[in-house]
């Protein structure tokens, strides 16, 4: 068999640059608040077509992903939001936040409908449950911190054992919940219980171990990736509990959280790739079965302390430290074809 050439190889890299620079060009822009507040958390709409964000000073803001201008804004939290998501419907947001409390909104008219009230602890992360029945709230710091919600009457329905996490994703079959600790452990919950089933807890080189901030599952459901604020992200098996890669999500050597944090993992619904982003603004790709770095990017302007892909998969919204909303194309990875071209 003829040998491939080296410009073979060459090409799609030079192609892919190509793209990414294109694509710059192709960025949405907000700054609304005077002065600036810095953007907390940022959540799309299941039908892509709005943005929730939330700032340091607990105002909530519904957005098209024009950004000409809030649809609504959402006043009632007294301290920093913490989470934002959208229920499955589309219909209403639950959002968490560090005055202790969780609220639910009608997404269509900016109502507030109800406030949760567990512990006088912050909340560190609100959402629904696929059908969109229950509403689960984390708080911080105390013994039974997961709390189950009744979506139709708000009644609290149980009180789980657990530790305090940043985020959580159903597997994809809907049997298991991945979560991020914030004590540095990634833990598998079984979604009907809401009982820990593992807990991954293996530092790197006590580098990943400070505080897990974002977690995925790869669409076979054999696998979760994880993010650290120290700007590592592993690849684990759930078969063997063992870490199968170890990848550095930025070149900055900077452990700090405002450089380092990776705001979120992302398998690609093929489960060929994984996506990362840092607070610092690399967006970078590997294949998840060798580890190979497959694109590097670094977004333009300031760092990012909240981002969120839609669930069509074509843009990223990135909010930051002084209130700037940014949407922006993706994936800005190498092409299928191309990844295939250089034998990846």
């Amino acid at each position: 068999m003829k040998s491939r050439r080296w410009w073979d190889k060459v090409i799609p890299f030079l192609i892919c640059l190509w793209i990414l620079q294109v694509n710059t060009q192709h960025i949405i822009t907000a700054q609304e608040e005077v002065p600036p507040t810095r953007i907390t958390a940022v959540a799309w709409s299941p039908d892509s077509q709005k943005i929730a964000t939330g700032q340091m000073n607990g105002t909530i803001k519904i957005w098209s992903q024009a950004l000409d201008q809030p649809l609504f804004t959402l006043l009632g939290h007294t301290n920093a939001i913490g989470s934002i998501s959208w229920r499955p419907d589309g219909q209403q947001i639950v959002s968490g936040s560090s005055d202790n409390t969780a609220r639910v909104w009608d997404a269509n008219t900016g109502e507030l409908l109800q406030i949760l009230i567990g512990t006088a602890s912050e909340v560190t992360w609100a959402g629904w449950n696929p059908d969109g029945s229950q509403i689960l709230t984390f708080n911080f710091g105390v013994s039974k911190n997961l709390r189950i919600w009744s979506a139709s009457n708000f009644h609290l329905l149980s009180e789980k054992e657990g530790d305090s996490i940043d985020n959580m994703i159903w597997s994809p079959d809907g049997s298991q919940i991945v979560v991020a600790s914030l004590s540095g452990n990634t833990g598998i919950l079984n979604s009907n219980t809401y009982t820990y089933q593992t807990w991954f807890t293996e530092p790197l080189d006590g580098a990943h171990n400070p505080i897990i901030v974002a977690v995925d599952w790869h669409p076979d459901g054999t696998r979760v990736a994880s993010g650290s604020d120290s700007g590592w992200v592993r690849i684990w098996s759930l078969g063997s509990g063992q870490p199968l890669h170890d990848l550095r999500a930025t070149d900055s050597s900077q452990i700090d959280w405002s450089v380092s944090d990776v705001q979120f993992v992302l398998f690609s619904p093929d489960g060929h790739t994984l996506t990362s982003l840092t607070a610092d603004g690399t967006l970078r790709t590997w294949n998840p079965d060798t580890g190979m770095v497959l694109s590097t990017f670094l977004l333009p302007n300031e760092p990012f302390y909240a981002a969120a892909v839609s669930p069509d998969g074509n843009k990223i919204a990135l909010g930051g430290d002084t209130g700037t909303i940014q949407v922006i194309p993706f994936p800005i990875i190498l092409p299928l074809d191309a990844v295939s071209m250089l034998g990846l």
